[in-house]
Order: structure tokens, then sequence, then C-alpha cells
């Protein structure tokens, strides 16, 4: 075992690819555009130390904490209940469970297969006994400033294109731009990082603060991915530096589902139609589950299995329904599946796993599950011996859309962007000298 470990780990440090990409970040921090960055965020934190609006709500917020403030052992919490493999097995298996459409047996163990793989190839990016640098808080909210600026002028921009907020209005949802949309999710990337730094340091207060503005600003937007991943991604920062202990969890974890529930029941009324909880939540479920069911026993029965059927056709309209100078389909991922069931003008979830087998059958969802370990395990990693405020942000992120894919799948550019992200800085801060 120790062997096959100790051959994984050489794999891994000789490797030419991590070795390719850690010259090309290296060369990126020595480029002209990295030292602009580094003058931009320092004036972003210059203009945020002089803003008397900004001071004061922080005296305000330092006072309150102040008083509520209480002393802890440590600064950061073990894996506990946000342990990764634990708790998506954990969330899969519980949705199989309440919905009242049942997968088959054949669907059922591709769903586990996945988890496996995630499993296992989280373990070895988790075990691994690597040695990390690590940005400082100051450079740590220099990014967190560089991403916040655009994507809150994208949030901006796209509700006045858009003409009323969506949340409100659902039907403003189709007149959003798309570049705007996607720009505007990195702001919860931003607060997560924000609230990181303020965690560390046990300022309760202006974390609950950083929380309530990302939530809401994101829920303008009226998509509930984008709030329930800020609701998640804040409910692992807190619990992790211990802002918040278990039973605060489980109250927010109650009211969070609540209140999303609450959004889809106006959103639905708001169309004229009678909504109740069970509709929006288990009805939700049960419809993705039964697309993934389909997918997976019409290319079982025709012999796709294995290798999928349309190769990577999916995969390509992630960037080609984006990106216009791509070549491939101009529907997205959702609305080509949608089309698989002869419906026009929505789109339609399959689950994590649908799109994947579709496009790459058993194998791509082995593949697929084990990218995503390696990605979060990175993370989770450097967190785990670091406590960084960049990664604690990243790992939040990264997993809180993970939990949330599990119904929605991992299929939009953005979320191709921030895993990429992720995986890159977690390369960039390896010290590989320190192995050699």
């Amino acid at each position: 075992m120790k062997s096959a470990s100790k051959t994984y780990y050489n794999n891994l440090q000789y490797s030419i690819f991590i070795r390719i990409i850690c010259f090309i970040l290296r060369s990126f921090k020595n480029s002209r555009t990295c030292k602009f960055l580094n003058f931009f965020g320092e004036f972003l934190i210059n203009s945020e130390k002089n803003s008397k609006i900004i001071r004061k709500i922080s005296n305000f917020a330092d006072k309150i904490n102040k008083k509520s403030k209480k002393n802890v052992k440590s600064d950061r919490r073990d894996e506990g209940i946000f342990y990764p493999p634990l708790l998506f097995a954990s969330v899969y298996l519980l949705i199989l469970i309440i919905s009242s459409y049942k997968v088959s047996f054949i669907s059922f163990v591709i769903i586990i297969l996945g988890i496996l793989s995630f499993f296992v190839s989280f373990h070895l990016m988790n075990t691994e006994k690597l040695k990390f640098d690590e940005p400082s808080s100051s450079t740590c909210k220099k990014i967190a400033l560089i991403i916040l600026i655009p994507s809150l002028a994208a949030l901006i921009a796209d509700l006045y294109y858009a003409g009323k907020i969506p949340l409100f209005e659902p039907i403003a949802r189709k007149k959003l731009s798309v570049l705007f949309t996607y720009t505007s999710t990195f702001l919860v990337l931003a607060f997560f990082i924000l609230g990181s730094i303020y965690a560390k340091r046990g300022e309760k207060i202006k974390v609950f603060l950083i929380a309530a503005i990302s939530t809401i600003l994101i829920s303008l937007l009226g998509y509930r991915t984008q709030t329930i991943v800020s609701l998640l991604g804040f409910l692992i920062i807190m619990y992790y530096y211990k802002i918040i202990r278990f039973k605060g969890v489980f109250i927010l974890v109650i009211a969070s589902f609540l209140s999303i529930i609450l959004i889809g029941i106006y959103r639905i009324s708001s169309f004229g139609a009678f909504a109740t909880p069970i509709s929006v939540f288990a009805d939700r479920i049960a419809l993705t589950l039964s697309i993934y069911d389909y997918l997976v026993l019409k290319l079982y029965y025709s012999g796709y299995a294995i290798f999928g059927y349309s190769h990577g056709y999916i995969l390509l309209s992630t960037f080609s329904s984006f990106l216009g100078f791509i070549p491939g389909p101009r529907l997205g991922p959702r609305t080509i599946i949608a089309r698989e069931f002869g419906v026009e003008d929505i789109s339609m979830t399959s689950t994590l796993y649908g799109t994947v087998f579709y496009d790459y059958g058993v194998a791509g969802v082995i593949i697929f599950s084990a990218l995503l370990g390696i990605v979060i395990g990175l993370c989770y990693n450097i967190m785990k011996k670091t406590s960084n405020p960049l990664f604690v942000a990243l790992f939040s992120h990264t997993f809180a859309y993970l939990i949330v894919g599990i119904e929605t799948g991992l299929v939009d550019f953005n979320v191709f962007i921030l895993y990429s992200l992720a995986f890159f800085a977690s390369i960039y801060f390896i010290r590989l000298e320190a192995h050699l």
C-alpha cells in the first residue's frame, strides 16, 4: 500500500503536466498583467480604507462583535459534518431515498461508481504529504476585491439589461445577458474570500453581514442555484472557523431550505399556477432523476453504456454555446437534453451524471468524478493544513456547487472556470521544490 502511494506521489511530483502548469503560472506572476492586477488590488484596498461609509460600518460591527465575542481554543475545526466524501455520498443517497421516482438498478450502480471514484481521488489528494506556500491575508483581500469589482458591475449591468429584478419578476430572466450573469456569479467567490478573512479573525458580525449581502445580491438574478451555493458556502466557512456550532448549522439549513421553497412557490404562483412545498422540492427531484434514468436505460439497451453516445457533443456545447468563436452546438447542455425528449424552449436537468453519461458513458462518469475529487481534494488539503482564507473560500465554493450540482448538474461555463481556477491555484501553491 505504501509502495503504491509512493509511486503515485512521485508521478504527481515529476509529472510533466504539473511542471508545465507551474511554469505558466510562475511566468504569469512575473508578467505585466500580474503587476497591473497587484497595483489595482493595492488601489482597491486603499480605497476601502479611505471610504468613510465602509469605515463606519466596520467600526459599528467591531463594537457589536466585542460584546458578543467568545474565546475559542482553535481558529478552525477539523472535518466534522462537512467532510466531503461523507457529505457528498449522504446527500446523493438521501435524494435517491426521498424521491418519489426510484431509479433502475443500473442507474443506481453508476451513481455508486461515481461516488467511489470521487472518494478514491479525493483520498489520494488529501493524504499525500504535500507542502504548500500560502498567500498572505493582504493578497487574499486583493484577489477578493479584484474579483468583486467586475462581478458587481456585471450584476448591475445585468439587472439594468433585464429592466426588472428577476427575483420578483421571473419572466425578466429571459432578458438577462449570459455574459453578465456568468460574470456576476463570481461575486459569491469574492464574498467567500472576504468572509473567510474576517472569520479567521473571529469577527462574527462582519461575517454574517457579508453572508447576508452576498446572498441577497446574487438572489436578485432569480436563480435558486446561486442562492443555495451562497448559503451553503457560508455555512461551511462559518462552521470551519467556529463562527457557528452544529446547532447553528442545523437551524440555518432549515431556514435556508424554507426560504428557497418560498421563493419557488412565489415564482410559480407569479405565472398563475398553484404550488406546494412538495411540488417545489420533491417533484423537481423526481423529474431530474427520471430524466437521468431514461438516458441511462436508453444507452444501456442500445449498447452505448460503457463509452457513451454523443462523445463530447454536450461537453462541447458548454463552451460553444457561450463562446461564439468555438465551432459547435449553440444550444446549452440542458437544452440539448430537453430536445432529446422532443421539448423545445425549455431546459432540463439530468442530475450530476446525466449529461456526462450521455457523452462518455460509465467511463466518463468515473473520470469526471475523479477530476472533481482531485480539485476538491487539493483545495481541502491546503485548507486543512494552512487554514488560508483563499482556499477555505475555494473549497467552500467548489464543494457547495458539487452538492447543489447533484440535482442541477455541473454543465455551465462559469462552473468550469471556477473549478479550473481552484485547480490552478492549488497547483501554484504546491511547493514542489520541498520534495526534491
